[in-house]
């Protein structure tokens, strides 16, 4: 079946102007105002499903979803929880997938149509994204850490924490569009335009998510030289971090003292993951008592310590946990099958995913994230599915050999 060009256009527009409606949603919440994104990307998905209602590849994906939902908000019923937070936090992830499926779907029926949009999703995305952390620093939008008169800026961008899962889904990509299409010299203006951007977000995680990308862009797709580069970048990059943590400590900010508290009450582990521990200490208890079923499908409610598999575990019990140790398993592993290593894309999804993976397990606000969730499902389309493109550029190649070997023959 040929693509439905007006709706598919509406919808990559939709998805290309994801991080605009973020940014209105979160000026408008600093404000005490009602939010807009939550309808805004309700909407998208209702488009998405009207636009698949007779896809086999959507529609079965978008049926298990369902299934599980019902079921989910059944038991959460019986052992008397909150449903409509559990469903919302949930829902972050399951529709993510839901976008993966309409992805591939369309990279399916038009490659040429697919290619194009989603490079223009990534790039108007990160265009976005840069825009929100540059006004910051004219005074314009918010602080990451100490409000006014702290540090750090993420623009209008309401969630901090999800910014991370931006970086590791658009920066592996820009980094290798700029390597791959740039000189030398360009490409490495190009990574200090991002590293300052990351600086200027001023988030553990952002910084650390944007140097190992170039790292590992640089060693996949570089020459010997460029490899060489990439040893002296690590090192002047941890010469940097050492400098920049240095700074922290002699300084009195938020963060520091927020590090000082968490080392001084429960120790240096605690510490560095900024007491998302201790929330998983006071959590865990709750969920160890509260019997088998509980145990296996969740306590539900919506809650958070903050790191991905704890709140799987917390929300969706022990299945919900061995689910995203298989899908932290695939997202690493596929990359390397046989079927994908031949790919072009195939080390940039898998940089992309080894970032997220690291901030999923050590910062959460990924798997769960509705401002990340569409560009990783994106990113990791680029990956999976059927390749038109290149099955195309076989096709053409083995008709040719063909040729050559029957003229040869006569």
């Amino acid at each position: 079946m040929k693509r439905v060009a007006d709706i598919d256009d509406i919808i990559f527009f939709l998805f290309a102007c994801w991080l605009i409606v973020d940014s209105i949603n979160g000026y408008m919440l600093r404000n005490n105002m009602f939010s807009i994104s939550q309808f805004y990307k309700s909407l998208v998905t209702l488009i998405v499903v009207i636009r698949c209602y007779n896809s086999r590849d959507v529609m079965m994906p978008l049926f298990l979803i369902l299934v599980y939902l019902t079921f989910y908000s059944s038991f959460l019923g019986l052992i008397g929880e909150d449903i409509s937070d559990s469903v919302i936090f949930l829902s972050k992830f399951l529709t993510s997938f839901l976008f993966f499926f309409y992805f591939l779907y369309i990279k399916k029926v038009d490659y040429s149509f697919y290619i194009n949009n989603v490079m223009l999703v990534i790039k108007m995305n990160f265009i976005v994204f840069s825009f929100n952390i540059l006004v910051g620093l004219f005074g314009w939008g918010y602080h990451s850490y100490g409000g006014e008169g702290g540090f750090g800026s993420h623009g209008f961008l309401y969630s901090i924490n999800e910014l991370s899962g931006v970086i590791g889904a658009t920066f592996p990509w820009v980094f290798y569009y700029c390597k791959t299409k740039l000189s030398l010299s360009k490409y490495l203006m190009c990574a200090f335009c991002l590293f300052f951007l990351s600086f200027s977000m001023s988030t553990k995680s952002g910084i650390a998510t944007t140097i190992v990308s170039f790292l590992l862009i640089t060693y996949f797709y570089g020459n010997k030289r460029e490899k060489m580069i990439v040893v002296l970048v690590t090192l002047f990059s941890l010469l940097g971090i050492a400098i920049y943590i240095n700074s922290i400590l002699q300084s009195d900010t938020a963060i520091m003292q927020r590090f000082v508290y968490f080392l001084e009450k429960d120790g240096l582990e605690v510490a560095l993951t900024s007491g998302r521990l201790q929330y998983w200490q006071l959590e865990q208890k709750e969920l160890y008592e509260s019997g088998l079923f509980p145990l296996l499908f969740g306590l539900g409610g919506g809650r958070t310590v903050e790191m991905d598999p704890f709140d799987a575990l917390l929300n969706c019990g022990i299945l919900g946990l061995l689910f995203v140790i298989f899908l932290y398993a695939i997202l690493l592993v596929a990359p390397f099958l046989r079927k994908y290593k031949t790919l072009r894309y195939n080390k940039v999804v898998f940089s992309s995913n080894l970032l997220l993976i690291i901030v999923s397990v050590g910062g959460g606000h990924i798997l769960f994230s509705s401002t990340a969730g569409m560009l990783i499902a994106i990113s990791n389309s680029l990956l999976f599915g059927s390749n038109i493109g290149l099955k195309q550029k076989y096709m053409l190649l083995s008709i040719f050999r063909n040729k050559i070997y029957s003229y040869n023959r006569k």
